[in-house]
């Protein structure tokens, strides 16, 4: 796999985040640092992320038969009635219609804050990751009106699931669309990067496997086969940087990083 990067600003240093990071990473100029996606945990401090990973190298019959939910599978048909348009964009795409990025975030805020949490979408992150060439974006459309959103972090033979939001409707007519319109994605998105030969698609991380949480179930309905790997803290690099992390490391109330 490539080294996927991302460029963030945490408190006015910079902070880079590396998947599948190689000897490479060692010079790269920064303040602080986090890897992901390490195969072990060499020194036994380590963050342990489990998740599902759906072989796309199956054929499409075989990826249709691993979708465990037959109510899933049924909402994946029934969706291509509800005249819905999908969409996949590129990092370069992206790049120059600032307004995707714009829409994606507001149905990322609005819908946490249907929950009553104020979280945003990190969108320089997100342009960062398109800038260094490693973001797909797909959206459901209904209306012309985008309804659900999903973005991805790929290299050659692996995508991430990274993000995924869709707009809050009271309507049920309208909640029932949205819904299946996000299982719908999830297969075309496999369809997608199938085309393109890559061979993982990567759930992005569960809390647990069989677990009750809701995100979890909706991900193992889809058959994925449970795949671990484990992530670095963020390390300080530069003084700055280490410095910052050591008094972080004191305050842990302080701002996440």
């Amino acid at each position: 796999s490539v080294m996927i990067r991302i460029d963030k600003k945490r408190h006015g240093l910079s902070y880079v985040e590396l998947w599948f990071p190689n000897g490479e990473w060692k010079e790269i100029k920064c303040d602080m640092v986090r890897l992901h996606c390490l195969p072990e945990d060499e020194n036994g401090n380590l963050e342990l992320q489990h998740t599902l990973w759906t072989d796309l190298s199956k054929s499409e019959e075989e990826l249709k038969q691993n979708i465990v939910s037959k109510t899933f599978k049924y909402d994946i048909r029934r969706s291509e009635r509800d005249n819905i348009t999908i969409r996949h964009f590129t990092s370069q795409y992206v790049l120059a219609h600032e307004e995707i990025l714009q829409q994606f975030a507001k149905c990322y805020h609005e819908m946490y804050a249907e929950k009553n949490l104020d979280i945003t979408l990190d969108v320089a992150a997100v342009k960062s990751c398109a800038q260094n060439g490693f973001l797909t974006m797909s959206v459901v459309y209904y209306e012309e009106e985008p309804i659900v959103f999903h973005s991805y972090l790929c290299d050659e033979s692996v995508v991430i699931l990274w993000h995924s939001c869709s707009n809050f409707r009271s309507e049920k007519d309208m909640m029932n669309i949205i819904g299946r319109a996000n299982k719908r994605l999830h297969w075309e998105d496999w369809m997608y990067f199938k085309k393109l030969g890559i061979s993982t698609y990567d759930w992005g991380g569960v809390f647990a496997y069989n677990s009750d949480n809701g995100i979890d179930k909706f991900k193992e309905a889809f058959g994925g086969v449970p795949h671990d790997y484990y992530h670095t803290p963020p390390r300080g690099k530069s003084l700055i940087g280490k410095a910052a992390l050591a008094v972080y490391n004191l305050h842990p109330a302080a701002k996440k990083l």
